[in-house]
């Protein structure tokens, strides 16, 4: 080897190792082609105004890199990616040794990001839980500008996506879009179209317990057990519901009050009364009618020439009494206690 000694001291400055092309500094065993050792660390400093350290590799999949080691051990490195990954990208390549991690710091040292060996990346955290953990101790928050989207599954079939144009987050599985909140606090289930609602549903629907609301409005085929329409004020109740045992359908209303059927807007209709008794404010067709209590006058017609006209009216313990028009001769019929 050739020595090359300071003129000061017997201390051996550079060493060359000319059969293996090494260079030693401050290093008789050079075992690197420049092996440099001091316990003043290194600098590396030019005089123009695009100072380069070159760091290159002449082999088709190789690439430049640099490592870090502390007594020897490798903790991690910077290069391109032909450098350690053996591929002809020559992308970045930011590594950490078997188990290390890779730390991110500001100010100093300290740390505001890392990713742990098993890849889950912590901002605000030194041990993050999942993927990404996010953490701050402070009231601060986590702010995203412009499109955000996240999946759920690694296929990407269920995800949220937030749109900045539209100010709209889209909800949606096996890609397709199932529910959306707009921009201005309406839920759209089934459907893209907002009607003005703060919920809208297109399908069909469940709900457990009470709804309550001061208007409502329901499209479509509703089944339930029960319907409630409450008056919060006085506890008014109207019940729509089908008995079980009978299967008939029954409108319940409160005691002391009367129930009107009309068409809205008219004041005409049916009017059931407390008492059970009907009023109605208009002549009434049907093909067959039974009526009791009291009536002023009571109109009974057909709309076919063919078919008897009858009125029957029951006395209670004295019989039936039948009144009618006869289909054959338009005759009228007046009889006791036979049709």
């Amino acid at each position: 080897m050739t020595k090359i000694s300071n003129q000061y001291s017997l201390t051996n400055i550079l060493t060359a190792d000319l059969a293996n092309s090494r260079l030693g500094i401050n290093n008789v065993s050079p075992a690197y082609g420049i092996d440099l050792l001091t316990a003043n660390g290194a600098r590396f400093k030019g005089s123009s105004t695009y100072n380069t350290l070159l760091i290159d590799n002449s082999t088709a999949n190789g690439g430049g890199g640099i490592y870090f080691m502390q007594n020897g051990s490798v903790g991690g490195g910077i290069g391109s990616s032909g450098w350690y990954g053996g591929d002809t990208s020559n992308d970045l390549f930011l590594l950490s040794d078997t188990s290390k991690n890779i730390r991110f710091s500001t100010n100093g040292n300290n740390e505001r990001m890392r990713i742990t060996s098993s890849g889950n990346v912590g901002i605000g955290t030194t041990s993050p839980s999942g993927k990404l953990h996010i953490r701050t101790d402070t009231d601060s928050n986590v702010t995203f500008t412009g499109e955000f989207q996240y999946s759920l599954n690694n296929a990407g079939n269920a995800f949220t996506n937030y749109t900045l144009s539209t100010l709209q987050s889209v909800f949606s599985t096996n890609g397709a879009e199932r529910m959306r909140l707009t921009s201005g606090g309406n839920l759209l289930v089934g459907t893209t179209t907002d009607s003005g609602f703060k919920l809208n549903v297109n399908g069909t629907g469940n709900f457990t317990g009470a709804i309550t609301g001061t208007t409502a409005t329901l499209s479509g085929a509703i089944t339930s057990k029960d319907v409630y329409i409450t008056n919060s004020a006085n506890a008014d109740v109207l019940e729509i519901f089908q008995s079980p045992s009978v299967l008939n359908s029954f409108i319940d209303y409160p005691s002391g009050r009367s129930l009107i059927l009309r068409n809205k807007g008219t004041a005409g209709g049916l009017t059931l009364a407390s008492t059970g008794a009907a009023t109605f404010s208009s002549s009434v067709t049907a093909t067959s009618a039974t009526f009791s209590g009291v009536f002023n006058a009571v109109t009974i017609s057909s709309s076919s020439s063919a078919s008897n006209v009858q009125l029957k009216v029951n006395n209670g313990a004295n019989g039936d009494i039948y009144a009618g028009v006869a289909a054959s001769d338009g005759s009228s019929v007046f009889t006791g206690t036979t049709a």
